[in-house]
């Protein structure tokens, strides 16, 4: 799970938008990444994602892009010293635990050009994931000393 003290810059990378969206805010998804997201009035989208995967630093976060749509959302991000770019389309819902947003993603890291012939394909995986705004319960928010 996130740790204190990246909740305490995502929370501060939310708070920057002039206009409320309910898109706004800190999701969390099922394998405990996280991403800080901020709907400008013209529907693009920036914010930072913290991956629980992978090898980045437990304090690493990337910046994202994107935009948004009504429910609609698409958003990027380069991870940038892995030689990988994610990106994730999907829409926002609701279901009996509340607000979430169900997407798809596609990852493509970066294959040596020797290798491309026969690897070009394995550089590009799919998937879903579905993320839930973080809960505003103080425990989560005190942070580290």
């Amino acid at each position: 799970m996130l740790r204190p003290a990246l909740i305490a810059l995502f929370l501060t990378a939310c708070q920057t938008s002039a206009t409320a969206h309910e898109l706004d805010g800190i999701w969390i998804n099922e394998a405990g990444s996280a991403v800080a997201l901020t709907v400008e009035a013209d529907g693009s989208l920036t914010g930072f994602y913290h991956t629980e995967l992978g090898q980045p630093d437990a304090e690493t976060r990337f910046p994202l892009t994107g935009w948004v749509q009504g429910d609609v959302i698409a958003f990027s991000v380069r991870f940038t010293g892995f030689g990988s770019i994610t990106s994730w389309s999907g829409q926002l819902s609701e279901d009996a635990e509340g607000a979430f947003i169900r997407t798809l993603w596609q990852h493509t890291r970066d294959i040596a050009e020797e290798a491309e012939a026969e690897d070009l394909w394995r550089s590009i995986t799919a998937g879903a994931a579905a993320f839930r705004p973080m809960s505003s319960e103080a425990d989560e928010l005190v942070p580290i000393e």
